[in-house]
């Protein structure tokens, strides 16, 4: 083959080897099939490239080619690259005025399109402007150009660097971009997929994919037209029609897009659901034989172009369907890496393909950053965006903007867009396409996007997921369910209940239209924010009226009274079907808030568990109803006085929770405690390197609270080594109930002073339990992040550890933990050895605290506003250098 890098000799050497070969071919409305072979692909394409020629249009003019996908895209493209111009492919679906905005900033001196595109699109344009020409494609196979001689006039001379593609990406995040490919960038990203050998001359490749983006114009027109290979056009997306051509024209390679897997997917293993676990066994040899059948002769799919859900991909690989998955982007014309077919690994897009080179910048402890790709393949520029391109390309190497990470055998996890990332105010960090694939796993969810939306909730700012969801019609009518809004609702906090509490989804909204999307599916999420997140902030989307079978609880004594206080403390209408958490955002903190609430408004006593037995109002107001009994008689005004939670904390906590709290140690105990403590101190200093400054500001006697921030399982062993004996015997750790209550822990949590409730469902008990030991003059160590951070940084203090702060009037010690979070991060397995300072802070007051208040806007009450002075003085001692 001829190595110079020029589309038109990879293509003439092509049409010398495999002249007279079927080389596209796309099924007719009656039926039958339309083919072309080489010979006839080459000569349409000069004839074209001959016309443009003899119409004036010189070399590196811009050629607009707006068509849906059919044969004559493909002689259009190679005709306007053999006449030396740049083809600026454009989507047929884009809007008239995107299709403007293309021809203005290209400068488009032709245009090739549909009939369809014309009149739709184009008509008015041309009616206005005459400074380009328009060509149907229907009209390519009539006289004008048909008989055109291909004697007499030479093509211009091309090379290596001219721009073949000028391409504007669609974006999934604001205003496309014109990406410049030249005739090497094209023609090197063929010869790393050739040097794959995954395909050859014998292969026939299914076209679905639109053709005008990189994707699927490599995939399946570059790669089986140089290859010597067969094109089949299929112009339906839907899964039985592709399935039947696939059958009919012996398909050996398919390139999809993740949402086309998840349709395929659907159609199957929805089935098998329905069947009884014990027949499954037995039925799944018969879907797999099934499956060969229906596939006979296809080698593997391929996917790109978005995220391809793990489990999808096992599950087709069960039944005989192998997914070769990828990844790449407009810039890198486009494929960076692949699975090799020999050695899948689900979740990863692959490794780098050859020639290519892929690594991760300033990577996190996850080894998560942002990738880096080098190589042949990478664009030319931005067109006419000098200032992108210098962001985007630096010392040769593409930034991509894409998040992920490489393993040990060098395949890439991606874990999607940088811009994309979702921080939520607590530091998490959330990767919205992650999370959607674990929800999609709904078959009543047809899509989803989850998106960062802040909201007030009793008085607190905050920052949580948002879904706007399109529900599957189809499959609701199928299991007979009428009530979509309930199921939707069922199916989040059922789902929800295996992920942890800040990946929730905290709120949500129905569409039945189609989510926007790029040509290639991704979800265009600042589209959907402004669409429904403005409307969301109108309240539109919650102008809903009353259910039917809400009628008769809206009929209960009390239901108004509770829907009117609960809406003026959330800032949106409240239905009897609105879900606590999903739909109003109460969390566990926020709904002792609520309870106290409606004791003053109800005069009714309210205990912690009825909140956790309840998931919507209606739930709520039942079991008031339940409680008064259905009393009838107007609650005597004024209106109780809300308790408050000076007066909660007052109170004595539950017998069980005080019989639970060891108080008393007998010599025996002391010992045991000397040599556990000290035994775990001097390993900590031998390996962790544990220093400790600041002991000074520890006094033996409480009551006071020790404050340190979170990010290790060590972290409490850390703090209680680094204690005065004296301090450490009378100090008691409030710990998380489902770690501390395990049966291999049980046994030591009365000796180690462990205080095991759990805060998110006896929020109540467990801050009436610190109260109880503080009232006994003991020192009690909290952790106010509420869970460990998933890096360095200190995260936001919740509102507990100022209702406690405030309320009992008692000093707090800030704690800093410098080197935490790479002892024992999470997602490890196993402790590392990494050097350890505790730092304890001077004591602070309440009042101490008030003084900074200032600085906490936005924040609702003294509550908040002391956790975030408290914080504050953690990051203060933080950045002290010194040791003691």
């Amino acid at each position: 083959m001829n190595k110079s890098l020029l589309i038109t000799e990879f293509l003439q050497d092509a049409v010398l080897r495999f002249k007279d070969k079927a080389v596209l071919q796309a099924k007719m409305e009656g039926g039958g099939w339309v083919r072309f072979t080489y010979h006839e692909l080459e000569e349409q394409s000069r004839r074209i490239a001959v016309f443009l020629i003899k119409e004036g249009f010189k070399k590196g003019d811009r050629a607009c080619l707006i068509s849906e996908n059919c044969p004559e895209w493909a002689f259009v493209y190679f005709g306007i690259i053999y006449a030396g111009l740049t083809c600026v492919p454009v989507d047929p679906q884009s809007s008239r005025e995107e299709i403007e905005n293309i021809l203005s900033d290209s400068n488009a001196k032709v245009i090739f399109c549909s009939g369809k595109v014309f009149v739709d699109k184009i008509r008015l344009k041309v009616a206005q402007n005459t400074a380009f020409k328009v060509i149907l494609l229907n009209a390519i196979n009539e006289k004008e150009i048909k008989n055109i001689s291909l004697h007499g006039i030479s093509c211009p001379e091309i090379t290596p660097q001219d721009i073949a593609s000028l391409i504007y990406t669609s974006g999934t995040t604001g205003k496309p971009k014109g990406v410049l490919l030249s005739h090497s960038n094209i023609c090197s990203n063929f010869l790393s997929l050739q040097k794959t050998g995954i395909y050859s001359s014998s292969d026939n490749f299914l076209a679905i994919l639109p053709l005008y983006h990189t994707y699927a114009f490599m995939a399946t027109l570059v790669v089986p037209l140089f290859s010597g290979a067969k094109v089949t056009f299929c112009y339906s997306l839907n899964s039985v029609d592709i399935v039947k051509a696939i059958h009919e024209s012996k398909v050996t390679v398919f390139a999809a897009v993740p949402q086309v897997l998840s349709m395929i997917h659907k159609g199957i293993f929805e089935r098998l659901k329905r069947l009884p676990f014990l027949f499954k066994p037995f039925v799944f040899p018969y879907i797999r034989l099934k499956v060969r059948r229906k596939f006979k002769g296809l080698k593997f799919l391929i996917s790109g172009g978005a995220r391809l859900d793990p489990k999808i991909n096992r599950d087709l690989y069960k039944i005989g369907l192998k997914v070769i998955e990828g990844y790449g982007l407009t810039e890198t014309s486009p494929v960076v890496t692949l699975n090799p077919p020999e050695k899948i690994k689900f979740g990863s897009a692959g490794k780098p393909i050859p020639d290519i080179e892929v690594k991760i910048l300033n990577p996190n402890k996850d080894g998560i950053g942002q990738v880096l790709i080098k190589g042949p393949n990478v664009m030319q520029g931005y067109y006419r965006r000098p200032d992108l391109t210098k962001e985007a390309l630096k010392d040769s190497w593409f930034y991509s903007a894409d998040l992920g990470f490489i393993d040990k055998e060098g395949y890439l996890f991606l874990s999607g867009r940088e811009s994309e990332v979702i921080v939520l105010s607590s530091g998490k960090n959330i990767y919205p396409e992650e999370l959607e694939e674990y929800y999609l796993r709904s078959p009543y969810i047809k899509e989803i996007c989850i998106v960062a939306h802040e909201e007030k909730v009793f008085g607190r700012s905050r920052e949580v997921l948002f879904a706007v969801i399109v529900p599957d019609l189809d499959f609701f009518s199928k299991a007979r369910e009428p009530n979509i809004r309930d199921k939707i609702r069922w199916e989040l906090d059922n789902s929800g209940k295996g992920l942890p509490s800040y990946r929730h989804i905290m709120g949500f909204t129905l569409t039945n239209k189609e989510l926007p999307r790029t040509v290639l599916k991704k979800i265009k999420r600042h589209e959907v924010k402004e669409i429904y997140l403005c409307s969301l902030k109108k309240n539109d989307s919650f102008a809903e009226e009353a259910l039917p079978q809400d009628k008769a609880i809206l009929e209960k004594k009390h239901a108004g009274k509770i829907i009117r206080y609960i809406s003026s403390h959330v800032n949106k209408p409240v239905h009897p079907h609105s879900h606590l958490e999903i739909d109003l955002g109460i969390d566990s903190l926020a709904k002792v808030e609520l309870g106290l609430g409606l004791e003053a408004l109800l005069g009714i006593e309210m205990p912690d568990e009825l909140f956790y037995a309840v998931s919507t109002v209606r739930d709520l107001i039942a079991a008031v109803e339940n409680i008064t009994g259905g009393l009838t008689a107007e609650i005597p005004q004024p209106m109780v006085n809300r308790k408050g939670w000076d007066e909660i904390l007052k109170e004595a906590p539950l017998l069980k929770t005080k019989e639970a709290i060891k108080l008393e140690f007998g010599v025996l105990e002391h010992a045991v405690t000397i040599v556990f403590k000290y035994t775990f101190l001097l390993f900590f200093k031998v390996f962790w390197f544990l220093r400790v400054r600041g002991r000074e500001n520890l006094s033996p006697q409480g009551p006071f609270l020790i404050c340190p921030n979170h990010a290790s399982y060590l972290d409490g062993l850390f703090i209680f080594c680094s204690l005065p004996f004296k301090v450490a015997m009378n100090t008691y750790f409030l710990g998380f109930q489902q770690i501390f209550e395990h049966p291999y822990l049980k046994w030591g949590n009365r000796i180690a002073r462990m205080i095991s409730i759990d805060a998110a469902t006896h929020l109540t008990e467990a801050m009436q339990a610190v109260s109880y030991v503080a009232g006994l003059k003991k020192i009690i160590c909290i952790f106010p992040e509420g869970m460990r951070s998933i890096d360095e940084k200190v995260k936001d203090f919740k509102k507990g550890v100022g209702i406690l702060i405030k309320e009992l009037n008692i000093p707090v010690v800030p704690a800093y933990i410098r080197g935490s979070h790479h002892s024992w991060p999470r997602g490890s397995r196993l402790p590392r050895f990494h050097p350890v300072e505790v730092t304890f802070g001077k004591p602070v007051t309440f009042k101490e605290l008030e003084k900074n208040f200032e600085d906490s806007a936005g924040f609702s009450d003294d509550y908040d506003k002391a956790a975030k002075a408290l914080r504050e003085e953690v990051l203060k001692i933080s950045g002290n250098k010194g040791i003691l």
